[in-house]
């Protein structure tokens, strides 16, 4: 990462989601933050909180288009916890990523140049044999997110006592430009969680034209289904700005 960069978007230092102490830190932080909310007489005209992070505060990953994270210590470990969770052995492993040097306990994140190796030359369809290694990484990376925000939310529901709404932008899955390293693919996960009530998105920005359709970003059902608020963000352009 590079100490020096500005654009959250492509090589940016941060912290790994996947570090314990400070997704402890943030979360004793929001539980101050919303407590002191509550204490005011501005709290009970408060309904719900939407914690934010992430590039553009929408979950996605720092350094998602070229930077290619998070290859830190802790992410290394969450990935080797990770395999031994879903592997178990070492044989299975080496079986499922056809490699017989591969160990539960040696297990690397895989190299820039795997994860930007796909079948169809861009950012999507990957082989479930030949990348292995990088889909699991993929889930990894996912999963230390999803944790990191339920994280968030729990400190939020548990200094209101469950009062008030929690949510997030968050379960982007059209319109998105990017390598899978900013998707959105723990949401099911997200959605089973009683301290997730809603999930904002904007619309797609390829779709924008004063005459034309606009689409949202997100499965909208998938929130109903699970009883979830789903808020679209109309933040288009008017026709005074063209």
């Amino acid at each position: 990462m590079d100490p020096k960069a500005s654009n959250p978007i492509d090589n940016i230092a941060q912290p790994s989601y996947a570090s314990r102490k400070w997704r402890k830190d943030t979360a004793d932080y929001l539980k101050q933050v919303v407590s002191y909310v509550e204490s005011l007489p501005v709290g009970k005209r408060v309904y719900a909180y939407r914690v934010d992070y992430g590039v553009y505060r929408e979950w996605h990953y720092y350094g998602m288009r070229s930077g290619m994270p998070d290859i830190s210590k802790p992410m290394q470990e969450a990935f080797r916890r990770f395999l031994a969770e879903k592997y178990g052995t070492d044989e299975a492993l080496q079986g499922a990523w056809n490699d017989k040097a591969a160990t539960l306990q040696t297990a690397q994140i895989p190299s820039m140049a795997a994860r930007l190796h796909s079948i169809d030359n861009g950012y999507i369809l990957r082989d479930p044999v030949e990348d292995a290694a990088v889909i699991d990484f993929l889930h990894c990376l996912q999963g230390e997110m999803r944790d990191l925000l339920l994280s968030c939310n729990t400190a939020v529901k548990e200094a209101c006592d469950y009062r008030k709404l929690c949510g997030n932008y968050h379960g982007y899955i059209f319109g998105m430009e990017y390598p899978v390293e900013a998707w959105t693919l723990e949401n099911e996960k997200l959605l089973a969680s009683d301290v997730v009530d809603f999930q904002s998105c904007p619309n797609m920005y390829a779709y924008r034209e004063v005459d034309g359709p606009e689409f949202g970003r997100a499965a909208f059902e998938s929130c109903t289904l699970r009883g979830k608020l789903a808020i679209q963000e109309h933040d288009s352009r008017t026709h005074l700005a063209l």
